[in-house]
This record gives structure tokens, C-alpha cells and sequence, in this order.
């Protein structure tokens, strides 16, 4: 990297960063206005963070509505039992890989920082999940009390899955489209057909579908900054250390004018998939019905005025 260069290109790329995170805040204050009350980051409702689609339907009092609360505890502990086991996988492959591989270049990888971003998440699902079986799940359905987990929770857990759903798309399509080619042209192939691209490019992002598909989160469209802000401080970060390590951990993060093209392309991506997350959440929100997003308070409440008003 010549100074005279960065000269020029880290300004421009620091000033495209200010504005497209500004204009996505902008975006946030408006969408939050408009859709919550102001509030920017509301909490998921607790059935929303441990039900399952399928725990949606209402039925009777009676028989009946003991029937279906068992089956929504059915489909909770179910969904526990799936975020347990990949929790546990992902953990052993990160491990594996630090004792392993035993390099402190690895924390400047972007996919290792996702990856880490991505089992926090299922430690917190994986939480919320447990403490739904042990203390208590449903007692009506399309119902799931929980006073254990708290608002602010709640919101950290919906933040953790919207930026891991579209960021394990995109360094798995950053890896398989664009550096195993580059890789393979070089005839350093072994350094990303290994254990760990498949793991940390493939089986989790499958793993965060089949999440994705089954529970009741939804990606909000103006939670866009969200995953700008993470790129942005990755790359900011990537700058700092390069400038003590003289390291790339990318061959496109390296500050000439092709980092012009190259920075533009991996934000409109950021851009791309976090918007066809939005669709496709938009459409399993359109599947599921009005059930979805409804608070388990509000249903009990309801629930026991209609028992209330009929005796």
C-alpha cells in the first residue's frame, strides 16, 4: 500500500461509510416512528423467541386447549434440543480450530468474528429455550410465560439473529464465490477446502435456515444498520491492524483504488441480503398470520377476561 494512495482512498471510503451508516440511521428513526412508538429496537415477545410456526393455533377451553399446550411444550423442548445440539457443534469447532491452528492472525478474519457473533446468538437461544422447559411453557395455547426473561434480553436476542442470519450468507458467498476461485487459481486450494470452511461457511449457514424457518423472529427492513454498522467496524478494524501487522486477512480489504470497486461490491451485498432476509421474513409473517408476534401476556390476559366474563 503506498501512502500516496491511502492518501486518497481512505478518505473516500471512510466518508462512503459515514454516509451510508447516517442514511441507514435515518432509516431506523423513521421505520421506528412510523411502526413501534419511537422505539428503535423493541423486544421480541417471549413466544416469539422459544415458539416454534407451528405453535400458533387456538383452540377451545376444555380438552382441547390442554392438548395443544402439550404439543406447543412438544415443539419448544424440540427446538431446545436442535439450538443445544448446534451450540455444542459450533463450540467444538471453534475450539478445535484455536488449538489446532493456534494463530492470533485467526481473530482478524471476518468469518471467524461472525462465527463467534453466531454462537453467541445460539448460547442466548439456547437459554431462553431452556429456561422456557424448566420453569414453566405454556399453559393456553399460542401462549408461553416467561417473567425470566427480561426486555432487555429479549432485544439483545433478536439483534444477535438479525445480523446472523444475512452475514452467514455472506461470508459463505464471499468464500465460495470469490476466494476459493482466486484460491484455487493459485493452486492454494487446501487452504479453503478444509474441516473448518465447510463448517464455518456451509453447515452453519444451513444450520441458521433451518433456525430461520422454524421459529417465530422476524428481520425487521429498518434494522438495516445493524449489520452496516458491524461491516463498518470490522472494517475500520482491519485498517488499525494492518497498520501494526502489516496483515490483510483479505486481498480485497487492502487500501489501492481497487478497493473503490471492491468495498462498493461487498456493501451493496451487505445491502442485498439483508433486504431478502426482510422478504423472506416478510412472507413467513404473511404464512403464519396474525398469530405471529402476538405477546404471551396479552393472550393470558385476554384469555382470563373471557373466563372471567363467562362465569
Amino acid at each position: 500500500m503506498g501512502w500516496p494512495v491511502a492518501a486518497v482512498v481512505v478518505p473516500l471510503l471512510s466518508a462512503g461509510l459515514v454516509v451510508v451508516n447516517a442514511l441507514a440511521f435515518w432509516l431506523l428513526r423513521r421505520g421506528a416512528e412510523r411502526t413501534t412508538g419511537g422505539v428503535a429496537f423493541p423486544p421480541p415477545s417471549s413466544l416469539d423467541i422459544v415458539g416454534t410456526i407451528w405453535c400458533t393455533e387456538d383452540a377451545p377451553f376444555g380438552g382441547r386447549a390442554l392438548l395443544q399446550a402439550g404439543a406447543n411444550r412438544r415443539r419448544q423442548v424440540r427446538l431446545l434440543a436442535f439450538r443445544l445440539a448446534v451450540l455444542i457443534w459450533m463450540i467444538f469447532v471453534q475450539v478445535l480450530q484455536w488449538r489446532q491452528e493456534n494463530s492470533w492472525r485467526k481473530a482478524l478474519f471476518y468469518t471467524v468474528w461472525n462465527y463467534h457473533w453466531q454462537i453467541l446468538f445460539w448460547a442466548c437461544a439456547t437459554t431462553a429455550s431452556a429456561s422456557t422447559i424448566l420453569h414453566g411453557t405454556a399453559e393456553l395455547p399460542g401462549t408461553a410465560r416467561i417473567e425470566y426473561l427480561s426486555p432487555r434480553f429479549r432485544t439483545v436476542l433478536g439483534i444477535l439473529f438479525e445480523v446472523s442470519l444475512p452475514m452467514t450468507f455472506f461470508v459463505s458467498i464471499v468464500l465460495w464465490g470469490v476466494l476459493a476461485p482466486v484460491a484455487a487459481e493459485n493452486g492454494k486450494g487446501w487452504q479453503v477446502f478444509t474441516f473448518y470452511s465447510y463448517n464455518q461457511h456451509a453447515l452453519n449457514t444451513l444450520c441458521t435456515l433451518v433456525e430461520f424457518c422454524i421459529n417465530r423472529l422476524l428481520i425487521v427492513r429498518h434494522h438495516m444498520i445493524l449489520v452496516l454498522v458491524w461491516s463498518s467496524i470490522y472494517c475500520v478494524f482491519s485498517w488499525i491492524q494492518h497498520a501494526f501487522t502489516d496483515f490483510w486477512p483479505y486481498f480485497f480489504l487492502q487500501l489501492n483504488f481497487a478497493a473503490l470497486f471492491w468495498y462498493a461490491l461487498l456493501l451493496l451485498l451487505h445491502v442485498a441480503l439483508f433486504s431478502a432476509a426482510v422478504c423472506a421474513s416478510d412472507w413467513k409473517r404473511r404464512k403464519i398470520g396474525l398469530a405471529m408476534g402476538s405477546h404471551c401476556d396479552c393472550d393470558i390476559l385476554r384469555e382470563r377476561s373471557d373466563i372471567h366474563s363467562e362465569s
